[in-house]
């Protein structure tokens, strides 16, 4: 007899940290924003408690469809995280005017037991964020439910 467990992630979110990387991806248009999304993980759900913006530290001529976090700053969160009881659980990041889906360059860098929350940007874009987790079983990415927090 096999057991089957739930394996799909809920990422719980209150909507001012939606609004604050929304907020941040409006403001590097036409380039992507990136940052940490802080918190906690217990089992299937995971929490998030602050939300820490970051620098994109692409190289200038691919900013606008990629993004990099600059290690010492990942290094400086961590501990700031974990001074505070938490962890860094993802990452965020836009796509300027693109719909909220993983390209294969987001694919090709998926860390797991990190959650990636991707935001649209741009002055058309109304497309609600996605959050994406590499499923533990099989290795592929999988998308994860969205909880709003008031």
């Amino acid at each position: 007899m096999i057991l089957m467990t739930n394996t799909k992630k809920t990422l719980c979110i209150s909507q001012h940290f939606i609004s604050v990387v929304q907020n941040h991806a409006q403001r590097d248009y036409p380039c992507e924003a990136c940052g940490f999304l802080i918190g906690h993980a217990r089992g299937n759900i995971i929490t998030v408690s602050d939300v820490i913006p970051a620098a994109n530290a692409a190289a200038a001529e691919t900013r606008k469809r990629a993004y990099r976090i600059d290690p010492r700053h990942w290094m400086r969160t961590e501990q700031q995280a974990s001074e505070q009881g938490l962890t860094i659980i993802g990452i965020y990041h836009s796509h300027p005017d693109q719909i909220p889906m993983l390209s294969q360059t987001d694919i090709n860098a998926l860390w797991p037991n990190l959650i990636y929350l991707i935001v649209s940007s741009g002055p058309r874009q109304q497309h609600p964020p996605m959050a994406w987790k590499l499923n533990d079983a099989t290795g592929k990415p999988e998308v994860c439910d969205l909880h709003l927090l008031e």
